[in-house]
């Protein structure tokens, strides 16, 4: 694969917000993402009906394609939400398995990687690493 175009296959984020969130991905994400939620609440409502809620600490998946609803709730003593999110386009042999959205068993450590990850916003191969 070109090295260039396997680096742009990569995206790390760091979002927060104040207010409830309603986000309609109802035509299917254009990544997998692997996330943090660091604070607050979220509900994902697939269009076949699953649910996943998510709480603050939480680690999570969303698979490429995945149509949803998402509900973002504040957190009540920060008057927010936020979490870091890694999206990526490639999972070897993930074509021939059916992936589905879920929360990821994560250690502390684990959790301190990706959010070092995100918050570092850079593409190199340390951090695809």
């Amino acid at each position: 694969m070109n090295h260039s175009l396997f680096y742009e296959t990569f995206q790390f984020h760091h979002l927060s917000r104040r207010a409830p969130y309603h986000c309609d991905n109802s035509v299917g994400i254009r990544c997998h993402f692997l996330a943090h939620l660091e604070r607050g609440r979220a509900k994902f409502v697939t269009t076949s009906g699953q649910t996943l809620q998510v709480e603050a600490g939480e680690v999570f998946f969303l698979p490429l394609g995945l149509k949803y609803h998402s509900y973002w709730e504040n957190d009540e003593d920060t008057g927010a939400f936020s979490w870091h999110s890694i999206g990526f386009l490639y999972i070897p042999e993930a074509e021939e398995h059916h992936l589905q959205m879920q929360k990821i068993d994560a250690t502390p450590e684990e959790c301190r990687q990706i959010i070092t990850i995100c918050e570092n916003h850079l593409v190199n191969f340390q951090s695809v690493g």
